[in-house]
């Protein structure tokens, strides 16, 4: 922020968010790579049964297959389509 604009900020406890109405609709906005939240979501630990292909496919990347699958559960809940 440049110093013109520093002088006429306004304090965060001073801004009235009353007026602004609650977003109830996030399908397609885009929350960027959900890998990098500010705190760390809770995850827990379930068992699955995938298709044979689809579990090779995934291993076929090395590790952290598990991690890119909930990255892109995430992005795919996030996006609206699950």
């Amino acid at each position: 922020m440049d110093t013109d604009n520093k002088a006429n900020a306004i304090p965060d406890d001073e801004i009235d968010i009353s007026v602004i109405p609650p977003i109830t609709d996030f399908k397609g906005f885009d929350f960027g790579n959900t890998k990098y939240f500010e705190t760390k979501p809770k995850k827990t630990q379930v068992s699955i049964r995938l298709n044979t292909i689809l579990l090779d496919h995934l291993k076929s990347f090395g590790d952290g297959w598990q991690t890119r699958l909930n990255d892109y559960l995430m992005q795919s809940f996030f996006s609206g389509k699950i």
